[in-house]
């Protein structure tokens, strides 16, 4: 699995706390990764309907750019350009839920 390996745990930065390096096991690369699927589960469906749809009335497409919020949210402790694809996404995404 490639969440023990130091190479993949160098380069994401959620990874770098003393949850990893105490245990190597499954559960608890499991257990953390449960915990972390629920960040884009809850948040993106929220921006995505609430503040986009929200605010189409006011904003018309610029509400939209509030989309970007939750990507943005999931992705900044992630590499530079994982980051800047988060806020391509978003963009993307909220612009085709008000088309």
């Amino acid at each position: 699995m490639s969440l023990f390996q130091v190479s993949f745990q160098t380069y994401y930065p959620q990874f770098k706390t003393d949850f990893f390096h105490r245990s190597d096991d499954m559960g608890t690369g499991a257990t953390f990764e449960w915990v972390y699927a629920l960040l884009p589960i809850s948040s993106k469906p929220f921006g995505q309907r609430c503040m986009n749809f929200g605010l189409e009335e006011g904003l018309r497409y610029h509400g939209g750019l509030f989309v970007v919020i939750p990507w943005v949210m999931s992705h900044y402790e992630k590499a530079f350009v994982e980051s800047m694809g988060a806020i391509v996404t978003g963009l993307v995404l909220g612009y085709l839920a008000l088309k």
